[in-house]
């Protein structure tokens, strides 16, 4: 069964890992994708990928930080293909892990205006064609925002950020028959790849504390994301889904 024939998806930060994943499955379940990323390579890379595996998808260049180029975005993936159905927020300007005391205000605002305000940007850009059309939205929080991960004093205020607003939309735009969901994630993602390779003993201690013992692929985030995106979910809503094998509390 293909849980999304006939529906159109938006997904920002695709150009690698999770949001990459994403693309590739909702499109083999039947949606017609919209890579969305601020390199213009990698959103292509993964566009092509979509339509080589007999998918339909378009590739946009976008900086969620700014409204302009969201809006460019949004309607860019409308004349491509004339609806919009399930939105994704996953962009953001990558996972620094610098200590407090040395957290900079330029750092800060990079993970706010690309974490929590470009999520919000796509969500007020999307809003007009989501509604009435059953739609859904998933935004990507972190367990480094529940827990309070060392070293990301920048970070995980933003994405505990993002998991707030997720509740807020959820109450507002429910009324219009939009879904609002996160997911807190832990896979191995090539970010992930390059800190466990750059600091070995904390990953194997962090390995430890993950019941199933192992880092997530990015397509078992991504089936988690289908789930949130298909009617299979559709009494779900203001809910964060911990896509993490066991390791986050809430």
């Amino acid at each position: 069964m293909r849980l999304l024939d006939g529906r159109v998806a938006l997904i920002t930060g695709a150009g690698q890992g999770i949001g990459r994943a994403m693309c590739t499955i909702f499109a083999e379940h039947g949606a017609r994708v919209a890579a969305v990323d601020i390199d213009p390579l990698t959103a292509e890379d993964t566009a092509a990928a979509v339509i080589k595996a007999g998918g339909e998808a378009v590739a946009v260049a976008c900086d969620v930080s700014d409204r302009s180029q969201v809006d460019g975005a949004v309607a860019t993936v409308l004349e491509a293909f004339g609806a919009l159905h399930v939105l994704v927020n996953a962009a953001i300007a990558g996972a620094p892990t610098v200590p407090l005391l040395e957290t900079s205000e330029a750092l800060s605002d990079s993970m706010y205006r690309t974490g929590p305000l470009g999520t919000m940007h796509v969500i007020q850009a999307c809003h007009p064609h989501l509604r009435g059309r059953n739609g859904s939205i998933i935004n990507f929080a972190s367990g480094a925002g529940i827990d309070g991960d060392i070293g990301f004093a920048a970070y995980a205020p933003a994405k505990e950020a993002v998991r707030s607003l997720t509740k807020v939309a959820a109450r507002e735009l429910g009324p219009d028959g939009i879904r609002v969901n996160a997911i807190c994630p832990r896979a191995k993602t090539r970010l992930m790849e390059a800190w466990v390779e750059k600091h070995p003993k904390s990953a194997e201690a962090q390995l430890r504390t993950i019941p199933l013992r192992r880092f997530g692929e990015p397509e078992e985030i991504a089936t988690a994301a289908l789930f949130l995106a298909s009617d299979l979910a559709s009494y779900v809503t203001g809910h964060t889904l911990m896509v993490d094998g066991g390791s986050c509390t809430f």
